[in-house]
């Protein structure tokens, strides 16, 4: 016996509320007995193409709204480098001050900077094994610490605004 129009919708309601449920997956049988009665007419089989154009729809209204959000947090991001940078040129100079119930002081760091394409094949044990191959800055630092020359690759100090 065949569905009719409002055993589909009641069908397409209850797929909704499992889907809902289950992080959009709908069981296979459901989706078999769904398409079975749509494809019995032209028009439920327009109705079926409506609702995934629905469904696609929405998923490119999520994707836009997540760059539009990803845009406002690099924004955001970026306001804070600018801001911190201007701070800690001037704690730098002035020491560390005391602001309200903050405490702005430099904490001084080093890191290692490689240049695009490191490769440093001379020495095999500059590099650690994950899951492929990479340069240990760990022991570049040692190393560049220490005095030794490591091609491609140098010390690079930095100050780091402290905000308590």
């Amino acid at each position: 016996m065949g569905l009719n129009l409002y055993d589909i919708v009641a069908l397409e309601n209850q797929m909704e509320r499992i889907a809902e449920e289950n992080l959009g997956e709908i069981p296979e049988e459901m989706l078999k007995e769904l398409v079975e009665a749509q494809t019995k007419s032209l028009d439920t089989v327009e109705r079926l193409c409506k609702y995934i154009r629905n469904l696609e729809l929405g998923i490119e209204n999520c994707k836009a709204e997540e760059a539009r959000i990803k845009a406002m947090r690099d924004k955001a991001d970026n306001r804070i480098k600018s801001i911190k940078k201007y701070m800690t040129d001037y704690v730098d100079k002035a020491g560390k001050i005391s602001a309200g119930t903050f405490t702005l002081s430099i904490l001084k760091s080093e890191s290692v900077e490689l240049e695009d394409g490191f490769i440093c094949d001379k020495n095999k044990s500059l590099y650690r094994t994950r899951l492929e191959r990479f340069p240990d800055k760990t022991l570049v630092k040692d190393l560049l610490k220490k005095g030794r020359s490591v091609t491609g690759a140098k010390l690079i100090k930095k100050k780091n605004l402290q905000i308590k």
